[in-house]
């Protein structure tokens, strides 16, 4: 961003684009649908529909003529209209967050000083259902050396208390950055420039800074200044950021000390080298500059690239290259800055994590990292004033009176609980006028503007309604109409019957229905039959019954269906070998399968089937995910391809005994991940395996009769 002098502008310099534009959509809208009047403001009228052509108020006299007749010369009286100064970034040169400006402006000896603060509390951050704290803190400078040449200083201290840490608070203070920036203006709008940057590290478990664990950033920026191609007219800074990190945070570590997740995240100690870039704009407004930026990372050189296998360690996490570019550090900046004193600034954002995955090596994207602070700008620059004088034209307006119109002001309303019915929609039967649509706000809705004494013929309707047509005459001004509209019930019928697998009614069992109303309980008659009246939506069905197996049947039904379901169940087995666990369905057995193939054995069934029942048993497990694994014979890619089809098989298998595929997915992993080492023929059996992890749950509901 350009370091412009401070000045005083007057408003109508200033938003004249804006008025021109707001004038110009006026006469586009009404002429949409043939000189439609436009609605008056005033706290007494109807709020228009949000439809295209949308209704006007009572219809302003029409201009038909302007005459000058005089003119006089006035002097506009001074605003201080004070635009913000450039700020600091979070590395200490100009710029925002993670952005930085190829711009530190051309006044030499112009200097900035800013503490910048940073706080982010939130769950399952580093781990699931862990709790975690990071509060921060940066002293930075920066100043112009010359006219094309800056430098800048961080110090920085942050403290992050996990509650799986060992110890739970960590603290890391002392961490320094140093930086220059060359710069030269390409064009009036176009400035390119280059940084580089220090990162030292405080020393890991000693005072002082680390000298073998610097990281060096070379960066290549751009900054476009929207004002010199729009004559001023629009203040737009756009900035793009792009550079390689060589980070040697993890030299910092002795060689016998090995990180776990929660270390490095709080120390910030990252395995791989970054290939950074950013994008950001910020807009200048009198007092305010608010803006928005992109930047992302993305892992190169890492150290399991060049032989130290850091997929080895106590996460547990595959390696970048096997996760991909979810795993690579990615943050969306948005926020604003301010300047209520001249060369005092405030400064208010939020950084949102886009990271959706974990890779061993890479610190956690935080979901959110509020940033706030304060800065001084020490400006050797004399302030500006501008006086703007402007010629004051009075017109003499000759002007014919349009004829009045009527309206329909209209309210469409439930007819038995009298609530606002919200984007119902208005047809005139007979007339060339486009549909309206009440208001999401309050179901209300202002006609198009009639000649008094014309009957006007309306249809109103909504999805969840029955229509209803209704005429009224149009009298000068507004009319008001109340419609009612009466609801189309909202109930489907589910009817079934339970029976043994020999069609024998089984006259004990319980039905469970589970959905988004709650969970409840329908006995069956003597002959299995049950019947039951529920409201449109997803559900869970599942029959039990002593000596069976649960089965049943995830479902979704629409408003007046009616769904036939017979429920057959099948013996318990004598073992149960399928047990429900806090993140997983584990099983005692294995799930066998054809040699070298995805097709099940027949003797898996009824573990399978056991598995079918834990689901339909706990409609709460709203995703689990299949997992295949193999062992190390054969080449990884076809290891990697039949444990996916045998996971694929596998939850095929559940959606034929009735489980939602919206509540399964299928992952095959090969022999990425053993249990044990593949050393023997024992082992070897163990790994060829199928897991199934909870991934998405939420409290289990209590059952209730109804």
């Amino acid at each position: 961003m350009t370091d412009r002098p401070r000045r005083f502008l007057t408003r109508p310099a200033f938003f004249s684009p804006y008025i021109a534009a707001l004038l110009l959509l006026i006469p586009a809208s009404a002429s949409a649908q043939g000189d439609v009047p436009v609605p008056e403001a005033g706290a007494g009228a109807p709020e228009a529909a949000p439809v295209a052509d949308a209704p006007a108020a009572d219809a302003p006299a029409e201009v038909t003529e302007e005459v000058a007749v005089a003119g006089e010369e006035v002097v506009d009286e001074e605003v201080d209209e004070r635009l913000v100064s450039d700020n600091i970034n979070l590395d200490g040169g100009v710029g925002f967050h993670k952005i930085a400006s190829a711009n530190a402006g051309d006044v030499p000896l112009m200097f900035r000083a800013a503490f910048l603060g940073e706080f982010s509390s939130a769950s399952d951050v580093v781990r699931t259902n862990d709790s975690n704290t990071r509060a921060g803190g940066r002293v930075l400078i920066q100043g112009t050396l010359t006219e094309f040449l800056a430098v800048n200083l961080g110090l920085s201290a942050r403290s992050n208390v996990n509650s799986f840490g060992q110890p739970r608070a960590m603290l890391s203070q002392g961490d320094m950055n140093l930086g220059v920036l060359g710069f030269y203006p390409v064009t009036d709008y176009l400035t390119l420039g280059g940084d580089l940057n220090l990162f030292v590290p405080a020393d890991f478990g000693s005072a002082g800074l680390s000298g073998t664990s610097i990281s060096v950033r070379p960066r290549l920026l751009a900054s476009l200044d929207t004002r010199p191609l729009t004559d001023n007219q629009v203040a737009l800074d756009v900035h793009f950021n792009m550079g390689y990190k060589i980070d040697r945070s993890d030299n910092s570590i002795d060689d016998n000390i090995e990180l776990t997740r929660i270390e490095r995240f709080a120390y910030d100690v990252n395995a791989y080298d970054l290939f950074e870039l950013g994008l950001g704009a910020e807009y200048d407004l009198p007092y305010v500059s608010p803006f928005i930026g992109f930047w992302m990372g993305l892992p190169v050189n890492g150290a399991d690239e060049a032989g130290n296998d850091i997929c080895a360690g106590t996460n547990g996490l595959d390696c970048y290259p096997d996760v991909g570019i979810g795993a690579a550090p990615k943050v969306l900046s948005i926020g604003a800055k301010a300047e209520p004193v001249e060369n005092f600034g405030l400064h208010a954002g939020v950084d949102l994590g886009l990271t959706s995955k974990d890779a061993e090596g890479l610190p956690v994207t935080l979901p959110y990292n509020i940033i706030f602070g304060l800065s001084w700008t020490i400006d050797p620059r004399p302030k500006i004033e501008v006086v703007e004088v402007e010629k004051v034209v009075e017109k003499e307006k000759i002007v014919k009176e349009a004829p009045a119109m009527g309206y329909l002001v209209g309210s469409v309303v439930d007819k038995e609980t009298n609530e606002s019915v919200r984007l119902a929609v208005v047809e005139y039967l007979g007339q060339d006028l486009n549909p309206q649509a009440t208001l999401e706000a309050n179901g209300r809705f202002r006609s198009y503007g009639f000649e008094p004494g014309t009957k006007v013929k309306i249809r109103v309707s909504h999805p969840d309604y029955k229509p209803t047509e209704l005429e009224a005459e149009v009298q000068d001004g507004e009319i008001p109409l109340s419609i009612a509209l009466e609801a189309l019930p909202k109930i489907a019928k589910l009817n079934g019957r339970v029976v043994d697998d020999k069609d024998k009614s089984i006259s004990d069992a319980v039905v469970t229905i589970s959905g988004d109303e709650g969970t409840f309980t329908v006995r069956v008659d003597a002959g299995g039959n049950f019947l039951k009246d529920i409201k449109a939506g997803k559900y869970t069905i599942a029959a039990k019954a002593d000596g069976y197996l649960t089965r049943g049947r995830d479902i979704e039904v629409k408003a007046n269906d009616s769904l036939n379901l017979d429920i057959v169940l099948i013996s318990k087995p004598k073992k149960s070998v399928v047990k429900l666990l806090d993140e997983k369905i584990q099983i005692e057995d294995k799930v066998f399968f054809e040699t070298g193939e995805a097709k099940i054995q027949s003797r898996s069934n009824s573990l399978l089937d056991q598995v079918a029942a834990v689901l339909l048993e706990n409609p709460q497990l709203l995703k689990v995910r299949i997992e295949g694994h193999t062992d190390d014979k054969g080449s990884k890619d076809f290891n990697l391809d039949l444990s996916q089809r045998r996971a694929e098989a596998v939850r095929k298998y559940l959606i034929d005994q009735g489980i939602s595929p919206d509540r399964l997915e299928a992952k095959g992993f090969g022999p990425t991940r053993p249990i044990l080492p593949n050393t023997s023929n024992r082992n070897r059996a163990l790994n060829r395996r199928v897991e199934f992890n909870i991934v998405d749950q939420k409290p289990k509901a209590v059952e209730g009769g109804l």
